[in-house]
């Protein structure tokens, strides 16, 4: 062997002995020729307890190992998730990408694998699946139990109302419709939570004024001075700006203006009433925070949850006392 293929050599060796993964080696019949310092880490064995043995020796399921290390002789390569069973007999999930080596002429020789532990990832997957599943369940409840009854109660005071001047009615109604809102928004935040859609280009200025059209916005005006193509979740960019132009209506007046506007890095939306205190502008995000008594105090979570899901910044402008102004920031522009 000459110096050059001595080196090339060495750095292979290094390179494999000093690889943050497990490694190891094995022959086309799957015994064990050689691990690196990372496996032998990850299983807890000597190196002379590992060489000579079968690979399937070394996992939960040796027949579901066995079928992995067929397919790979059979496709040439394999990846995807195992079992692992050290030597102290604890588990731990491991993330496996294994394939044929072949020699200069194309003849297969070996079979190499490299392994991840991975047991953190998936128990939090795992977490978040059952959390998911716990809050559809939930919200499925809390649709079907509460919102039926509030719909009788409320189409029976309607009836009421008919024949009757009582001046509770219009409050029972008000109440209704109260449990209504928050009801709709709870289900917002137990079913979509942190989660987006795909992202696409989305004409900012087109769903601002499409958000304006869907809201209640009483007498209040608006004034649109965007131009920007952002990418995001078009229904849940809808929902985030819905939720401004309710806010901006409750807080500041049946008349107020609102401007949805271009900065740098994103948008904002601001409104020209009372503003936020200083002192209360860390807690607006707050869920069940709200100085209108008709609020549910939930809306701006909502509209925060769906700024985290798109990796979006959103907080309240300390610039103004005399207007409330909410920057979101962190947005990517279409073509960017």
């Amino acid at each position: 062997m000459d110096d050059s293929s001595r080196d090339i050599s060495d750095l292979y060796e290094l390179a494999f002995e000093s690889a943050l993964e497990g490694i190891a080696i094995a022959d086309l019949q799957g015994e064990l020729r050689s691990v690196n310092a990372a496996f032998i880490d990850m299983w807890g064995y000597d190196e002379d307890e590992v060489v000579g043995r079968s690979v399937t020796e070394f996992w939960d399921d040796p027949a579901e190992a066995a079928s992995v290390a067929a397919n790979v002789t059979e496709h040439g390569k394999w990846e995807g998730t195992l079992v692992a069973e050290t030597k102290d007999g604890s588990a731990f999930e491991a993330a496996v990408s294994a394939s044929v080596v072949t020699n200069e002429g194309g003849e297969p020789t070996h079979i190499m694998s490299s392994f991840i532990d991975v047991s953190d990832r998936v128990s939090r997957e795992r977490e978040l699946q059952l959390k998911n599943e716990q809050l559809e369940q939930f919200a499925g409840v809390i649709s079907h139990d509460l919102r039926n009854p509030l719909q009788v109660a409320r189409g029976r005071v309607e009836l009421a109302q008919t024949g009757d001047k009582s001046e509770h009615l219009p409050a029972a109604v008000s109440a209704l419709e109260r449990a209504n809102t928050i009801l709709d928004d709870v289900l917002t935040l137990a079913r979509e939570g942190e989660k987006v859609g795909d992202t696409e280009p989305v004409d900012l200025a087109a769903v601002v004024d499409t958000c304006w059209n869907t809201v209640d916005t009483k007498a209040a005006t608006l004034s649109s001075e965007t131009d920007r193509t952002i990418r995001a979740d078009r229904s849940r960019l809808k929902q985030l700006i819905e939720n401004l132009f309710r806010n901006a209506v409750e807080h500041g007046g049946d008349d107020v203006t609102v401007t949805v506007g271009d900065l740098e890095g994103g948008f904002y939306v601001m409104d020209d009433g009372p503003g936020i205190p200083e002192a209360n502008r860390e807690r607006v995000f707050e869920a069940g925070y709200s100085t209108d008594g008709e609020g549910t105090g939930l809306g701006l979570q909502i509209v925060s949850e769906i700024a985290t899901a798109h990796g979006w910044d959103v907080r309240v402008s300390d610039e103004e006392d005399d207007e409330a102004r909410f920057e979101i920031t962190g947005v990517e522009f279409s073509g960017a």
